[in-house]
């Protein structure tokens, strides 16, 4: 069972509630059918809630604060507070495209390959969703993954 935190240091980790869990799960079987591999043979990841930690990340990263909507780091995803499970599960698979890249060992001839195959399952999950206006165009992933 993955753990929940909202960024807090003295706060213990405390299982993700029913809405978030279920968006991981929903968001680990899409990657794991779409990358071909059995949906057990992928765990879940940790989730961190909090604004404060994801801004610390970009900040220790050089990225410019808000720019990303979500961040996977090894085995944990990052969201800010608030975070919409229902209408921004899109971003979740893009993230967990990442922790599946990672734990099955994925190997591309490209860093930006990686990038470019979690964009492209996000665009995938939210047609599939009838997210047409959250679909990234081909020229956007484009100028994201040069």
């Amino acid at each position: 069972m993955p753990t929940f935190n909202d960024g807090r240091r003295n706060e213990k980790l405390k299982s993700p509630s029913p809405i978030v869990l279920g968006n991981m799960v929903t968001a680990r079987d899409f990657v794991a059918l779409r990358l071909g591999f059995p949906w057990w043979d992928l765990s879940l990841p940790n989730i961190v809630e909090s604004t404060e930690t994801l801004n610390h990340i970009l900040t220790l990263m050089s990225a410019p604060v808000g720019s990303v909507a979500a961040l996977y780091i090894p085995g944990t995803i990052v969201f800010p507070d608030e975070f919409d499970m229902e209408r921004s599960g899109h971003h979740l698979v893009h993230e967990m495209t990442h922790h599946a890249q990672l734990v099955k060992r994925m190997r591309h001839p490209h860093p930006k390959d990686a990038e470019r195959l979690a964009y492209e399952l996000q665009n995938q999950y939210a047609a599939l969703r009838g997210w047409t206006n959250r679909i990234g165009s081909q020229r956007f992933i484009e100028e994201m993954t040069r």
